[in-house]
């Protein structure tokens, strides 16, 4: 994650169900569905375009998995980007509770 992005802290609207990470005036976010009190889906990632970057898309997933990790919080991802993220980044599952289907 490049520096100019770790600065900057993720929303949590629970209003809207998403993670929001505001970026130069425009806002990136991770939409979610909780299913119960402990448990979360990732479903979509959507980035408008003067943010439409692998830097923000990273940014994005990775605070929003910081959060859910210290949650304790059991995570089963739809979201295609997050996916992909995790397949990359194995050590995440570490971290974060994935459910499997």
């Amino acid at each position: 994650m490049i520096r100019e992005l770790q600065a900057i802290g993720i929303v949590l609207n629970e209003e809207q169900n998403r993670f929001e990470l505001p970026v130069g005036g425009h806002t990136a976010h991770l939409d979610f569905v909780k299913r119960g009190n402990d448990s979360i889906e990732l479903l979509a990632i959507t980035l408008p375009e003067p943010l439409a970057n692998p830097n923000v898309l990273t940014a994005l997933i990775e605070k929003t998995l910081r959060i859910l990790a210290k949650q304790d919080t059991a995570v089963s991802v739809q979201c295609p980007q997050v996916k992909d993220y995790l397949e990359k980044n194995p050590t995440w599952t570490e971290k974060v509770n994935i459910l499997t289907s």
